[in-house]
Parts: structure tokens; C-alpha cells; sequence
């Protein structure tokens, strides 16, 4: 955002316009990532929020931009002139056909290794890595879940919980490794 602005205060009066497009495309799309990544820590980010369209807004920013700055008169010496407008979309072709296909046949897209690792590292971002145990995130999914069937069906639902007393001990006199290798040998009920 810094190096837009700057390009922004020092262009002349010609250029203000495509680059002020330009530069709040870029501060669009800056602060639908902060967005992004605050809604992703509190676990609360859903697909089609305000995120999404700061992204999208801010293309459309940067695309009318470059638009902009292809306005008749403005040749500069040495400087091949660009073809067509299409040029601006042409990146985004793949983007358009790949998004067709997926809508196309969603249940072949399963079938690729890209969704499949995606998956992967989603089962893994629930577990812990070193006992391959439920996580916290995991433990309250499978809580919410149980307290809907009790409202629901009126289930039985109840939760054990255990605690190393002076776990700390462990790791403090004998190292994290032997802490590790304690954890892992334990059941992997527990």
C-alpha cells in the first residue's frame, strides 16, 4: 500500500486516476486479508462475507485502473503500445474455466490429490501432532454436536476429563523429549 500511495502522490495529473484505482484496489484487498486472518483466528470466517467481496472489490479496483491508463493520447516514446482490453482479462481466463468445470461435476473434483490434501491437513489441524488425539477445536465440534442430539433426541451426553498432576515436573527434570515419549505412550483412549 505504501509503494502505491507513494506512485500515487509523486505521478502527474494524467496518471492520478488509474493509479488512486490502483491504490485502493490494493488497500481493498490489504484489508480484506487482515480481515481475513482476524475472522480465521476467531474461527469465525464463512465463505461469501465481507472478505470475499474486499477481494473481489479490489480486482475490480485494479482492473478498471488498468483500463484507465489505456486511454487514447497517452503513447509513451519507446513504449510498444498494448494490444486490447482483452489483455487486462486474459489472466483470468483459467480462473473462469477452471470455476466452470468445478461447478460442472463437483463430485470429480473430489477425486484430485490437491482436495484430497486439502482434506488431509483439515483432519490434521484437529488433531494433536504428537498423540494424534482430539484437539480442542475437534473437542468442541464433537461438543456441539452432542449437545444438539441432547436437544434434539434427548441423548445422554457426558464428558470425561483427565489431568497429569505435575506434568510439569516431568518435562522440567527430564527434559520435553521424555515428556513427549510419556504422552505418546499413553492409551490412545484416554
Amino acid at each position: 500500500m505504501t509503494t502505491a500511495a507513494v506512485a500515487l502522490v509523486r505521478s502527474s495529473a494524467g496518471d492520478r486516476q488509474p493509479l488512486t484505482l490502483v491504490t485502493i484496489g490494493v488497500a481493498c484487498i490489504a484489508l480484506s486479508d487482515s480481515l481475513f486472518a482476524y475472522l480465521s483466528a476467531k474461527d469465525a470466517y464463512h465463505s461469501g462475507g465481507a472478505p470475499d467481496i474486499g477481494w473481489a472489490a479490489g480486482l475490480l479496483f485494479i482492473a478498471g485502473g488498468a483500463m484507465a491508463s489505456r486511454r487514447p493520447g497517452r503513447d509513451i516514446p519507446g513504449v510498444p503500445e498494448l494490444p486490447s482490453w482483452a489483455s487486462v482479462w486474459l489472466p483470468y481466463v483459467p480462473w473462469l474455466l477452471a470455476a466452470i468445470t468445478a461447478a460442472a461435476n463437483p463430485r470429480e473434483l473430489l477425486r484430485y490429490p490437491l482436495v484430497q490434501l486439502v482434506a488431509a491437513v483439515a483432519e490434521q489441524a484437529r488433531r494433536d501432532p504428537l498423540t494424534g488425539l482430539a484437539n480442542r477445536a475437534r473437542f468442541t465440534e464433537r461438543l456441539d454436536h452432542a449437545m444438539e442430539q441432547l436437544e434434539r433426541e434427548g441423548v445422554s451426553v457426558g464428558v470425561i476429563s483427565m489431568d497429569l498432576n505435575d506434568f510439569k515436573l516431568v518435562n522440567d527434570n527430564l527434559g520435553h523429549h521424555v515428556g513427549d515419549e510419556l504422552l505418546s505412550a499413553s492409551p490412545a483412549g484416554c
